[in-house]
């Protein structure tokens, strides 16, 4: 039953893949300003996690928070289907066409309070989800092909309503199996601990140098009053894996990169493929390319880089990522090339005579990439860290990884 809910996730993949082309030739929004949306969304999908699993520690719950979450992505895509032109049209007095003046302030009203609600459930899913099925012994393996059969659906309303209806009913089969799971109260976050301990030396800052103050006594206080604080006096142990957090900061950084490639992704890899020829094949082949080439790099890290430093396969991520973008380049200026020849310049509905198989390179660069990424820096934080650490150092770096996301959003074209 646990399964249900990890199976809504290849949906949620799917509706973000079909956004770029539904903004860009139902709203007519330029390459620039769908990107801008698109990757604000995808960016808050990344960055969010940590915090909702600071929240399921601390206060929540795993499972509530599951629950929550998956009520939460069911009603962000039923507004997301609701705000399709087709939806609701005598009820709001609107046409009927996917068009932009068919395109009401309501329901862009209701678009905007989808991305925000669907981001929010999928960022909890995420982060929650996969604890608790390590727990139950469930197998979590999902089945890309689902994409492919969903990819022929043509309106966008049924597009947008499968994912909603298919995760309301996985949340529903996930809580009608609750007395068969393992539920623990909140146990706190180790996040917790370095913030208590960050504070402890800053309040002794004066009193000495380097973070090991937060483990000092004061003199001018008695040892019981100050022990009973414990954002006052740390334990040692405390203070030396606050440390190892602390060290590994700036390494972040070089997450934004992978980021901001995947954005780029996201944006132009899609809007590339809209109006090539594709002899009625779903465009949504594509990102099938891009899941399959990602699980099967996991495997690959998993066996091959797992013997080596997981910082050598960071490092190969990059060079990836390097080799990716010059692809991508490579085929759009073979894609400017064939426009200009047949003279489609000012025509942007027309089908560009090129097959969309071109693209298929770089979708699987991209998802050997983001595989290995993904990967190697679970690998780096589990040589580093405490156990209890893993999973924050995780979604920190992929929160990282989310604000190069957000930056590649303000790109112009």
């Amino acid at each position: 039953m646990v399964l249900a809910l990890t199976y809504s996730d290849v949906f949620n993949s799917y509706v973000i893949w079909l956004m770029m082309p539904y903004l860009t030739n139902v709203w007519k929004l330029n390459d620039a300003h769908a990107a801008a949306i698109i990757n604000v969304w995808r960016g808050l999908m990344w960055m969010m996690p940590i915090c909702m699993l600071y929240s399921a520690d601390t206060v929540m719950g795993k499972f509530p928070m599951i629950v929550l979450s998956g009520v939460t992505s069911s009603i962000g895509f039923g507004l997301l289907s609701m705000s399709t032109p087709r939806v609701f049209t005598k009820e709001i007095g609107t046409c009927y066409s996917y068009e932009p003046k068919c395109i009401s302030g309501e329901k862009i009203s209701f678009f905007f309070a989808a991305l925000l609600l669907t981001a929010l459930g999928i960022s909890g899913l995420r982060s929650s989800l996969p604890p608790l099925l390590e727990k139950n012994l469930e197998d979590t393996k999902k089945e890309e092909e689902i994409i492919s059969s969903l990819s022929y659906i043509n309106p966008w309303s049924i597009k947008f309503g499968v994912p909603a209806i298919c995760t309301a009913a996985a949340t529903v089969v996930f809580i009608s199996g609750s007395c068969y799971y393992s539920r623990e109260p909140p146990a706190g976050s180790p996040f917790t601990t370095v913030f208590r301990v960050i504070c402890a030396a800053t309040s002794k800052m004066f009193n000495r140098t380097a973070m090991d103050v937060a483990a000092t006594f004061l003199p001018n206080q008695s040892q019981e009053q100050q022990k009973r604080n414990r954002w006052r006096l740390c334990r040692v142990t405390e203070v030396e894996e606050t440390k190892l957090v602390v060290r590994l900061f700036h390494r972040c950084p070089f997450f934004i990169i992978c980021g901001l490639v995947s954005a780029a992704g996201h944006r132009f890899f899609m809007s590339q493929a809209n109006h090539l020829k594709r002899n009625n094949y779903p465009l949504l082949i594509l990102p099938f390319f891009f899941d399959i080439s990602k699980n099967y790099s996991h495997l690959i890290s998993c066996g091959v880089l797992s013997k080596y430093q997981p910082r050598i396969g960071i490092g190969i991520s990059m060079i990836l990522d390097a080799i990716c973008c010059m692809t991508a380049a490579t085929v759009e200026a073979w894609r400017l090339n064939v426009v200009k020849s047949h003279g489609l310049l000012y025509k942007p509905d027309d089908e560009i005579p090129m097959f969309f198989s071109v693209l298929v390179p770089q979708f699987v660069l991209l998802g050997v990439n983001d595989g290995i990424f993904e990967q190697c820096v679970s690998g780096f934080f589990k040589n580093q860290v405490p156990p209890t650490m893993r999973p924050y150092l995780k979604w920190l770096s992929e929160g990282i990884r989310g604000v190069g996301i957000i930056g590649g959003g303000g790109w112009k074209d």
